[in-house]
């Protein structure tokens, strides 16, 4: 059984999720707006996906789904909101959140989602992460980050090297890509891209791009 909580201030926007997972077998939907006390709604119902309504310009669903995640761990929370440009997407991938799905979005997938995001896999997809802007902000931030793990336990430190590689994956480079980028052999590169998803429990390239910016002070 797969509960499910479906969070929007409108309720067009409720009635029209409920009516698309309505053909789900072993998924309960509950609602509720934005403006309630969304952390006892959670705290009471417990779902185990929250499919949030968020308009991208207003940052305290963002907030939200952050504060959602930090307190219920095993709640996995997708964003539901229009296309987001570069820095919108920047954002959502710092919010921690799981899934993120455009409003436009048919039924068949959604269930897909819900039911993926449920069984602890990530949902967001790889085009949504290969842009200059996270490359950019990744490569910036690698180098202080290298120097504050000199000074901290470094298990689970991803090294200077393993940044730039990231940086590359999330602009949709291929390992023989990147391979060719840094001067090294293909295989050079797969050692490191296995030792980050290792170092970041990450399921695939994708994942350890989002991981990595969430972990970015």
């Amino acid at each position: 059984m797969i509960r499910v909580l479906v969070v929007d201030d409108e309720i067009l926007f409720r009635v029209g999720v409920r009516q698309s997972l309505g053909h789900e077998d072993g998924v309960v939907i509950y609602d509720c707006q934005r403006r309630q006390d969304l952390l006892q709604v959670v705290g009471e119902f417990l779902p185990d996906v929250i499919l949030l309504g968020c308009e991208l310009t207003d940052r305290i669903g963002l907030a939200l789904a952050r504060e959602i995640s930090s307190v219920y761990p095993h709640t996995r929370v997708v964003i539901i909101s229009h296309d987001p440009h570069d820095e919108e997407r920047f954002r959502i991938i710092k919010s921690a959140v799981t899934g993120c799905l455009g409003k436009n979005t048919c039924p068949e997938v959604l269930g897909d989602v819900v039911r993926r995001v449920s069984r602890e896999e990530y949902s967001i997809p790889p085009s949504f992460l290969d842009n200059s802007i996270i490359a950019e902000r990744l490569v910036n931030d690698s180098r202080q980050q290298t120097t504050l793990n000199r000074s901290r336990d470094s298990r689970g430190s991803l090294s200077y090297r393993e940044r730039q590689i990231l940086a590359y994956i999330s602009e949709g480079n291929t390992n023989k890509e990147i391979a060719r980028l840094l001067g090294v052999s293909e295989q050079t590169v797969k050692t490191h891209v296995s030792a980050i998803l290792r170092k970041l429990s990450a399921h695939d390239r994708a994942h350890a791009v989002a991981l990595a910016m969430q972990y970015q002070n």
